[in-house]
């Protein structure tokens, strides 16, 4: 990392405008602080299809698909949970019907496979969710299409009839996917329109988005840089390509759908102080700032995000990146803003450990995720977490945690 750049980073967490929001500025006034401030308390979960969260096993059965809906939506009220976070497109497809998406793969087991009987898990996901007073964001990652080993671009898009005209603007990454350009104004329509759908057609509470923003294996957008980037440093291009789909998501929510809430789950590390960054947090991990091109900052103090969700997945007394230093550090960056911070939590690393039985993992057990949900109940601006993901919760210790804390940690938020 050069000085330069340092510079930027450092003066973009504190003065606006500046380059990055002066571009992405336009005639509007900017967003006014969000009044997700009053929202209540949130104990969510994610509930991923590609980890097989939803559906259990792929099937096109209608009986089973709702059994498996009836199920997460159950366990999620016996722990006292109240938002579930549910991956209704995961890869340019959709778990729903879509006129715009294929149905994914992760549902029946074939893109473009449809559940018997008509069934639809998003708008059942939605009714069985409110049933219980439990509030349904769909989840959605706008830029990537999860291709099999040696997938073609074309056999991608013969399922996608509808993203034919975007083929030039979408990208090969070395983590063998391919990745719509968010460069390009025309692939932000496509994002935002197969949002609109969804909020349109769906009682959702809220639309969702996790860290995917740029690739760190980074993509060739050349192109898209030499048309728009107006002589910009590349990345400081990329994030505002990033921060105008945030900005057109936001309003999108609360037009198409007033009463929803927009939010975004980053990567957990914004910027390291040790970076000569002395608006960062005390730690030294991968920076989404620079590896996502994702300026979660800015969103926050533009308020064209309703909540941020980041994901500290790491232990308190870790050096890189230590729970505690990480939790102060959104605590504070939120302050004042209108904005709502849950904590994105790791569940799965608590699973994991335990399923292994590595007592040297400061995740054997439940005492790390007890200590964490713990530390932040004394930071302000907490106001609830969002634990990933559901799979981890049926480990038996686990699930035994958050059944106890159902009526004890959790009580407070009822």
């Amino acid at each position: 990392m050069n000085g330069k750049k340092n510079a930027i980073l450092a003066c973009l967490a504190l003065l606006l405008p500046l380059v990055i929001i002066s571009c992405v500025s336009d005639s509007q006034p900017a967003a006014a602080p969000s009044p997700a401030t009053n929202a209540p308390k949130m104990r969510g979960v994610w509930v991923a299809a590609i980890s097989s969260n939803y559906p259990r096993e792929k099937t096109s059965d209608a009986r089973k698909l709702k059994a498996d809906v009836d199920f997460i939506v159950d366990q999620c009220q016996r722990f006292g949970f109240n938002a579930i976070f549910f991956q209704a497109r995961p890869s340019c497809d959709a778990l729903y019907a879509s006129d715009i998406f294929p149905w994914s793969q992760w549902l029946c087991g074939a893109e473009g496979a449809a559940p018997q009987d008509g069934f639809d898990p998003l708008a059942y996901f939605c009714q069985a969710a409110h049933q219980k007073n439990i509030a349904l964001h769909a989840w959605i990652n706008p830029y990537r299409i999860k291709a099999k080993k040696g997938q073609s671009l074309d056999e991608l898009l013969s399922v996608r009839p509808q993203m034919a005209e975007l083929k030039k603007f979408i990208h090969p990454s070395s983590d063998g996917n391919f990745y719509l350009d968010p460069g390009q104004p025309k692939v932000r329509e496509l994002v935002v329109r197969g949002a609109k759908e969804i909020l349109e057609k769906y009682p959702v509470d809220g639309l969702h988005l996790d860290d995917y923003f740029y690739p760190q294996t980074g993509i060739d957008d050349s192109d898209s840089y030499k048309k728009y980037g107006a002589g910009m440093d590349l990345d400081d291009f990329r994030r505002q390509s990033a921060t105008l789909l945030i900005k057109e998501l936001f309003r999108l929510t609360h037009s198409a759908r007033p009463g929803a809430l927009f939010g975004v789950s980053p990567f957990g590390i914004w910027g390291n102080k040790s970076s000569a960054n002395p608006y960062g947090s005390a730690t030294s991990g991968t920076q989404s700032y620079f590896a996502h091109c994702a300026d979660s900052v800015t969103w926050i103090q533009r308020g064209i995000v309703d909540y941020i969700v980041p994901q500290i997945y790491w232990n308190i007394g870790l050096k890189a990146a230590d729970y505690a230093e990480l939790a102060s550090w959104w605590n504070q960056t939120v302050e004042g803003s209108g904005v709502v911070l849950y904590i994105g939590m790791a569940d799965y690393k608590a699973a994991a450990a335990i399923k292994s039985g590595n007592e040297k993992s400061p995740w054997l057990g439940t005492g790390e995720l007890k200590a964490q949900l713990e530390l932040n109940k004394t930071l302000k601006n907490v106001s609830g977490e969002v634990h990933f993901n559901f799979d981890s919760l049926m480990e038996p210790d686990i699930r035994s945690f958050y059944e106890k804390l159902a009526n004890n940690a959790f009580a407070e938020y009822n």
